[in-house]
């Protein structure tokens, strides 16, 4: 298989696992506002649900467009031998995109979380002490995962640099 066939692969992979994903917390977020609002408008959750099915549906229908925008030219244009810079960026990439898959519904859970929590249950609602901790470090996850994701020639040469150094 080419890099571009298993980045391919990987991006299909990653848009039935982010629908599972959204679909299973979604049904709990409307069973939440259904049970306890009758002010928040419905329009949120179906926005949402809406948003999140156009993305899993652009990424299921063009996984390859994605893989070359992500992969270099130069991995195409080799088809006898795969050398280290194609599976290189294939690789950065398909960890950046393992990243991302970890942190941005992370981020959409905090801010889901807190958004309801401050509509729902306006006077006792309370952060709990970590999370400034956690919501840094998911931005920091999720700006790891997309350095990572669109950004493979530049690690290329950190690893090349300290493995002559």
């Amino acid at each position: 298989m080419s890099p571009y066939q298993v980045l391919t692969v990987a991006v299909r992979l990653f848009s039935l696992w982010l629908f599972v994903f959204a679909t299973s917390n979604m049904v709990g977020t409307i069973a939440m506002v259904k049970n306890n609002s009758a002010s928040l408008s419905p329009l949120f959750i179906f926005t949402g649900i809406a948003i999140t099915v156009l993305v899993c549906l652009a990424i299921w229908f063009f996984p390859q467009s994605i893989a070359h925008k992500l992969l270099p030219k130069s991995a195409a244009e080799t088809n006898e031998s795969k050398t280290f810079d194609s599976w290189f960026s294939m690789g950065c990439s398909l960890i950046g995109l393992w990243a991302l898959s970890k942190a941005i519904p992370s981020l959409v859970h905090f801010f889901t979380l807190n958004y309801l929590g401050y509509v729902l249950y306006a006077d006792a609602f309370s952060m709990h002490a970590t999370w400034k901790l956690e919501l840094a470090f998911n931005i920091f996850y999720l700006l790891f995962g997309f350095w990572l994701l669109l950004g493979a020639r530049g690690i290329k040469k950190l690893v090349t640099w300290a493995k002559y150094a």
